[in-house]
């Protein structure tokens, strides 16, 4: 029995196909949504290797080969067994699902709350913009009221001035040139 496992082993995939519209009918039905796997006589590292070489182990989730278990078919434990795992992996895979769900939707309120401190961010760049530019604005409106009171300042003591030149005009003119 050795000597026939070494030579199966040896050249496993060397014939090995799989039948007319098996892989074609394993591929739809996985895109589906289904879990297949395989309960088979064959040792499970022969099993797992043959998979491997005719590139169908991504298909199959679930094997269970002759040494997988104390038991092997015919007894039906080999079938339930591996119906079993099937529905753990189904369980798993919608629990990964769920998990994916989860997970796209934290990562889509990480991206939102980003864009909102981005705009948080954009937003107070403008306030302080803004309010550099009021506080400006109210320096210069500031400074203009100074000139302003500066140049009414120097009205009124022009003013002051002129009237101071007139008093002494009249006081220096003889009274009638200054009455007539």
């Amino acid at each position: 029995m050795d000597h026939f496992l070494e030579h199966y082993d040896a050249n496993i995939a060397a014939t090995s196909r799989p039948f007319a519209g098996v892989e074609k009918l394993a591929h739809k039905l996985t895109v589906g949504g289904h879990r297949l796997g395989i309960c088979t006589n064959k040792p499970i590292g022969l099993s797992l290797k043959l998979l491997d070489l005719l590139n169908l182990r991504s298909l199959f989730p679930v094997v269970l080969g002759a040494d997988s278990r104390p038991y092997k078919k015919p007894d039906p434990r080999h079938l339930t067994d591996t119906i079993a795992e099937l529905e753990e992996e189904m369980q798993l895979a919608a629990e990964e699902q769920r998990l994916r769900g989860e997970q796209e939707q934290v990562t889509l309120a990480e991206q939102q709350h980003r864009a909102r401190l981005e705009r948080y961010e954009e937003i107070g760049t403008l306030i302080r913009e803004r309010t550099q530019f009021r506080n400006e604005l109210q320096e210069q409106r500031k400074s203009s009221w100074r000139e302003l009171e500066k140049y009414q300042e120097q009205i009124q003591e022009a003013r002051q001035e002129l009237e101071t030149g007139k008093q002494q005009l009249n006081r220096a003119l003889p009274r009638h040139i200054t009455q007539g």
